[in-house]
């Protein structure tokens, strides 16, 4: 996931399309995969690139599948990632420069603004790697209808029915259940 920026250079404002597919294990740091199928699992990058006013213009969109588990269920199922992105990398003309030159709070500021390419090539994995979490569900369902797993005895409601008594009351409610019934401190219901 490599742009060489003096490509892009010599091609002004114009647009160079880049398809891009790598194994999602491949990408750095991506512990938080559920199975070890899910690292040969192809993402498909797409992305579009131009260079102007000294920086590089990126858009485009990833997509891929992983293994996830239900967020009220349990159940494990297959999600698809996928969302559109666009950026902008200011490119360094400054080569000799490094961070170490920088104090620590222009690098801040530099992170919260823009990003910096320095070099001759805009490595994307990182980045590709941040969105790859960004676009995940945080609270994925396997289904928008799924009835989750019953809090006292643990059956999937999906799969059968459970014969927990439903009537479980705060005690701190208790006071409000009795007024309901009409039975709370000489208050009668007509």
């Amino acid at each position: 996931m490599i742009i060489d920026i003096q490509d892009l250079k010599t091609k002004r404002g114009k647009t160079t399309d880049y398809f891009f597919q790598q194994n999602l294990g491949d990408l750095e740091n991506t512990n938080m995969l559920t199975t070890k199928e899910d690292k040969n699992t192809l993402v498909n990058v797409k992305v579009y690139a131009f260079f102007a006013d000294s920086k590089v213009f990126v858009s485009g969109n990833l997509k891929t599948w992983i293994t996830t588990y239900c967020s009220r269920c349990l159940k494990p199922f297959k999600q698809e990632v996928k969302g559109e992105f666009w950026e902008e990398f200011k490119v360094n003309l400054n080569l000799e420069e490094t961070f170490e030159s920088s104090n620590d709070l222009s690098l801040s500021v530099e992170a919260a603004n823009e990003l910096e390419i320095k070099g001759s090539f805009l490595d994307l994995r990182e980045y590709i790697r941040q969105l790859f979490i960004v676009f995940q569900e945080w609270k994925p369902l396997c289904d928008p209808d799924c009835q989750g797993i019953c809090s006292e005895c643990g059956v999937n409601l999906n799969e059968a029915t459970c014969t927990c008594i439903q009537e479980a009351i705060d005690p701190r409610l208790a006071p409000l259940k009795e007024l309901q019934a009409g039975t709370g401190n000489g208050i009668r219901r007509n």
